[in-house]
């Protein structure tokens, strides 16, 4: 028990120091300059590319080590050059947004110019070898490098293309940390996350906000738009082309799901980086029900909602305490550790997901057919829209609208803000649930994935 204690804790400070050398670089970009990088991440991956392919290609561990931070360094100079200035007079979001681009191109850059297959890389001679600690022996290589970190943020100052470069450097050294048996996989991206949900751009409030009120064109093209939807699938299976079936449903779950984000962005100018978890939350509630007997969707669909709306009510009660950049944070966070949590649980399939024997039915009919989901799909996405339209012109809609124009007066008012926010916050989530359990249906898996 004892040498299990020890190497644990030996493994455990192995990879803080990891850690303590990518936050150091992370410091440069976020702790002294006033530039928000999300992307900051990618160098660790990009950089521990650099070192397995060249020490591959030159048959040396140190010489890989000296092209990966070498590499690393130049590409931030590049980035700071044609990007990061740009950058450094805008405010928080517009950051965001841009380095969380950077982090989808970098990980298909990854993809296509070394692969979908990890790289292998061996640690050298010198570092591959046990070390005696009082009669406990302990391999030097016994942690690898292929970590899973999550998105940092940074900050700008005055030497901008110089500490960009240096983080750069830092990230690159961090990254280089391998052993046999482990490779740099660019399907575990250093930000730690791949959602398309959690990258949408708000626009402003009022011209989200039109969209749920009446106008005179909107009713004739909703009516139109809805028409059209319907006889999609008997369009496409008399032409033989079923297949486009199942992605149009795809399109219409994703749309509820974007639909729940703008109620929380849109309505309350709340930007989450966590609201992909509530989406996966609802995928795992239908493949738990489904694994237990439970096939309604009916009885599974709402299930779903209130818990990921009370999953969204407990990140809510703590995250809406903060506001701008560290709200945003604090999301990512919270999403990150429940990611964790859920691929931990061997109740929920671990890293495999949990898969569905079969869909579900909804009032007794099966939705085993992709016309059925589909039907199913654009009902929830129907009834969400009309949902939101009454929503905006309710009181709760004006007042949670007015605190994202101007929270201090409201608070001025008397107006209980922190609860208006919570409530919107969790009612996005629970939609987002909603989402979540007609992806499973779908796809047959709720898969970790989802949670990102």
């Amino acid at each position: 028990m004892t040498q299990l204690v020890l190497e644990q804790a030996l493994n455990g400070l192995q990879f803080g120091l990891m850690l303590f050398l990518l936050a150091a670089g992370l410091t440069l970009v976020f702790g002294i300059m006033d530039c928000i990088n999300l992307a900051h991440g990618s160098l660790y991956m990009v950089g521990a590319y650099f070192v397995a392919a060249a020490a591959q290609a030159a048959d040396s561990f140190w010489i890989g080590l000296a092209v990966g931070v070498a590499g690393a360094a130049v590409l931030g100079l590049l980035l700071d050059l044609s990007l990061f200035r740009q950058l450094y007079k805008r405010d928080h979001l517009s950051q965001v947004l841009a380095t969380f681009a950077l982090i989808l191109i970098a990980n298909e850059a990854v993809r296509m110019i070394w692969g979908a297959q990890p790289l292998m890389l061996n640690a050298p001679e010198a570092l591959s070898g046990p070390v005696e600690i009082g009669g406990f022996f302990y391999r030097l290589d016994s942690r690898g490098a292929r970590w899973r970190t999550d998105r940092r943020y940074g900050r700008h100052a005055r030497s901008r293309t110089f500490a960009d470069a240096a983080a750069c450097r830092t990230a690159g050294r961090c990254s280089s940390n391998t052993r046999p048996g482990i490779g740099v996989d660019h399907d575990l991206p250093a930000d730690g996350v791949d959602p398309v949900l959690q990258a949408a751009r708000p626009v402003s409030g009022a011209r989200l906000m039109a969209f749920y009120r009446s106008a005179p064109y909107q009713k004739p093209v909703a009516l139109g738009l809805l028409l059209a939807l319907v006889a999609m699938p008997y369009a496409l299976n008399a032409a033989g082309q079923e297949f486009y079936i199942g992605f149009a449903t795809r399109v219409l779950i994703f749309a509820l799901a974007a639909t729940s984000l703008n109620l929380v962005l849109g309505f309350g100018g709340m930007f989450s980086l966590g609201h992909a978890t509530f989406f996966g939350a609802g995928a795992y509630v239908a493949a738990f029900c489904m694994s237990n007997g439970i096939s309604e969707a009916l009885i599974a669909f709402p299930l779903a909602m209130i818990l990921a709306g009370l999953l969204a009510l407990l990140v809510g009660a703590l995250s809406l305490r903060t506001r701008g950049v560290y709200f945003i944070m604090i999301t990512l966070a919270f999403a990150q550790m429940i990611y964790y949590l859920f691929i931990s649980a061997r109740a929920l399939g671990g890293d495999d997901g949990l898969p569905l024997a079969g869909r579900m039915t909804l009032a007794g009919f099966s939705l085993s057919g992709d016309s059925a989901l589909f039907y199913a799909a654009l009902g929830c996405l129907a009834l969400a829209l009309i949902f939101l339209r009454r929503l905006a012109d309710a009181r709760f809609g004006h007042t949670i609208q007015a605190i994202r124009e101007n929270e201090s007066r409201m608070e001025g008012l008397g107006y209980p803000v922190f609860r208006y926010r919570l409530v919107c916050f969790a009612l996005g989530g629970a939609l987002a649930g909603l989402a979540g359990a007609l992806l499973a249906n779908l796809t047959g898996l709720a898969s970790p994935n989802v949670l990102q």
